[in-house]
């Protein structure tokens, strides 16, 4: 979380853009570790301290010297690059699994994925909200996830803004980013499945 706050606020400040990139790349090497589709060995961990560490080194040498240490700094985005599986291996190690179905007049989309991170983890979510027409009732079901990134509500807010949206089923660690990054504004919270489909849809709610 700190990371992509910090890729965030350098990408906005002028001489910082190579500091964000260089972060970016960083929490993307932190998200596949955390996803599982790099594994946590060892080599992994200390190379994951070491590109941390390196965000920080960065950014004072822009400040210092107007640009990062070119050597170092693309030793260690080759060493990250390098980490990284091969898109084979990688398309077998990630669980994408989505569904939905239709429950009277709402469409329960239901996720079978523990940890939903990376884009390509979330990229059939989001196109099953493409193609909903606006207005439609949706429950994405998460009981079954362990956790979900930031990015994932980021991506799922501009659809939270064209449909009724909810979800329901958040486990303590998918819970806790839904509320600190503030998403609970936009998209309702239920408890599990059961409750929302036994609340009455809002016309139903605002006639009683």
């Amino acid at each position: 979380r700190p990371l992509h706050t910090i890729k965030g606020v350098t990408g906005f400040m002028s001489g910082f853009e190579q500091g964000s990139k260089f972060t970016h790349k960083v929490e993307d090497y932190l998200k596949a570790m955390q996803a599982g589709s790099i594994p946590t060995t060892e080599e992994h961990l200390a190379l994951a301290g070491r590109a941390v560490n390196m965000v920080f080194q960065v950014l004072e040498q822009i400040r210092d010297m107007g640009a990062p240490e070119a050597e170092e700094t693309a030793t260690v985005l080759r060493l990250l690059e390098d980490a990284k599986p091969s898109a084979q291996v990688a398309a077998a190690a990630t669980c994408i699994f989505f569904s939905s179905e239709n429950v009277g007049d709402v469409v329960v989309i239901s996720s079978d994925c523990p940890r939903v991170h990376t884009q390509a983890d979330r990229t059939l979510l989001l196109n099953l909200l493409a193609v909903l027409p606006d207005g439609t009732r949706v429950l994405l079901d998460f009981s079954k996830m362990l956790t979900c990134s930031s990015s994932t509500w980021e991506d799922v807010l501009p659809h939270a803004e064209r449909l009724d949206l909810s979800v329901a089923g958040l486990c303590p660690a998918c819970r806790g980013v839904f509320l600190s990054w503030g998403f609970d504004r936009v998209i309702l919270e239920y408890p599990d499945r059961e409750s929302y489909l036994a609340t009455p849809p809002p016309a139903e709610r605002i006639d009683a």
